[in-house]
């Protein structure tokens, strides 16, 4: 089979035999399928001023009930229904939620879910295949979410960073919060989205280190705006939908501040220096997180999530002391 485009595909098909190419029309034969899977039956529809036209359809969805896709005469992108072997009825936006739900009323689950259906291929797919299994899962759609979370962070500090002004200091930690607004874009209705955010991080901490000949306590604070971008897959449920997630990270430093301060002993005496200026963490970093967590009665307009997540920074700037970041948070938001 030689496909063309699709108001082409509609009309007609042309089959290669050896050197000859023979065209069929829909009053030729039932259907055809091209090698890409892509699959058109041949039906017959009738406008509103009574006349009777005959294409090939392309089948999006077969089952309880059936999707198809054409490009008219007017070369208008249609979408049509058929269900319990009834007549081909012409889907449209503004009445699509009305007639989906309408027709799966026999299985309340579905029916609920025809809110969130668009009149794309990817959407009426999905919603015959939850409809023909009669099942009660979350139905992808995008998603805005607002979380806030806490964090316990271990900064690592290279050898090769050790210098005379400060000694190596190994595993410092910090603790911290964040508050954070992200959205959920599922690729082409599927358990595949696209997560993105923007998340305001604040940490502070304190340590010690002994050096050579004096004692160190550093104390700092930091805030900086992350943006993580990754893929998440879920788990879609009634109740529940867990989900995993990978996330590519840029950190950058808004504000904070550090003190160092310096204790040397002579003889009998004790002196103190104070020392200021400097950024314990980098101004810019990158990193790479993983998390799993779930979404609570996902069914529902506004839902719950629970998260989970374990990062790790690596400067793009240099700083005075940290080198790697590690992140373990746990958050709590509502997805609307």
């Amino acid at each position: 089979m030689k496909p063309g485009t699709a108001a082409e595909n509609a009309r007609f098909i042309i089959q290669i035999r050896g050197t000859k190419e023979i065209r069929h029309t829909p009053n030729d034969i039932p259907g055809y399928r091209l090698r890409d899977g892509r699959t058109y039956v041949a039906l017959t529809i009738q406008t509103q001023n009574g006349e009777r036209h005959r294409y090939f359809f392309e089948r999006i969805a077969s089952g309880l009930i059936n999707f198809y896709y054409l490009v008219d005469r007017d070369n208008r992108e249609v979408y049509y229904m058929s269900s319990g072997g009834g007549e081909l009825k012409e889907l449209s936006k503004g009445e699509l939620s009305d007639t989906l739900k309408k027709v799966t009323e026999n299985c309340p689950g579905v029916s609920e879910n025809a809110r969130h259906v668009q009149l794309t291929r990817y959407h009426l797919a999905r919603f015959s295949e939850d409809y023909n299994r009669c099942k009660n899962r979350a139905f992808p759609r995008f998603r805005f979410a607002v979380k806030g979370g806490i964090h316990q962070n271990t900064y690592n500090q290279q050898e090769a960073q050790e210098s005379s002004s400060f000694p190596l200091v190994d595993k410092f930690r910090a603790s911290g919060f964040s508050l954070g607004v992200f959205i959920d874009r599922p690729v082409a209705v599927s358990n595949l989205s696209w997560n993105a955010g923007l998340m305001l991080d604040y940490y502070h901490g304190s340590g010690e280190a002994i050096g050579l000949d004096k004692v160190y306590s550093l104390t700092f604070q930091d805030l900086h705006a992350s943006l993580p971008v990754g893929l998440r897959y879920s788990f879609y449920g009634s109740l529940v939908t867990p989900f995993i997630e990978a996330d590519l990270i840029y950190s950058q430093h808004l504000s904070g501040s550090t003190t160092l301060y310096e204790f040397e002993q002579e003889g009998n005496s004790i002196f103190l220096t104070k020392r200021e200026g400097f950024l314990f963490v980098p101004k810019q970093q990158v990193g790479f997180g993983i998390s799993a967590g779930a979404v609570i009665l996902p069914r529902k307009e506004h839902s719950i999530l629970l998260q989970g997540d374990y990062r790790m920074m690596r400067p793009l700037s240099s700083s005075m002391i940290s080198t790697h970041i590690n992140i373990m948070s746990v958050s709590v938001g509502f997805v609307f």
